[in-house]
């Protein structure tokens, strides 16, 4: 195995490879430029979320005109579909 060691000029020590590569200055650059890239990576996420949940206000969901009546009285109910329910024949009340 071979290591590299520094070399001492003028009894200053010189950085290895890494080191100069590190004072040169590239990986700060990288560093900077992905990190920026993030950023406008969550910001265009959270814009596109925005939009999306955002949008629904403008464009509603289908409205449906239900008549629910007895004994020839009956009402008109308008509203939208938000969930659905199976009730058992044997808990519903008799409409007779």
């Amino acid at each position: 195995m071979s290591t590299h060691v520094s070399k001492s000029v003028n009894g200053q020590r010189q950085p290895g490879v890494i080191g100069a590569w590190f004072k040169s200055g590239t990986p700060w650059i990288w560093m900077n430029a992905g990190a920026i890239s993030i950023a406008m990576i969550a910001v265009a996420g959270l814009l596109g979320l925005i939009l999306v949940r955002g949008m629904s206000q403008f464009w509603p969901a289908p409205v449906y005109q239900i008549e629910v009546g007895t004994n020839g009285s009956s009402r008109t109910i308008i509203a939208e579909f938000v969930e659905s329910e199976t009730i058992p024949s044997e808990q519903v009340p008799d409409f007779e």
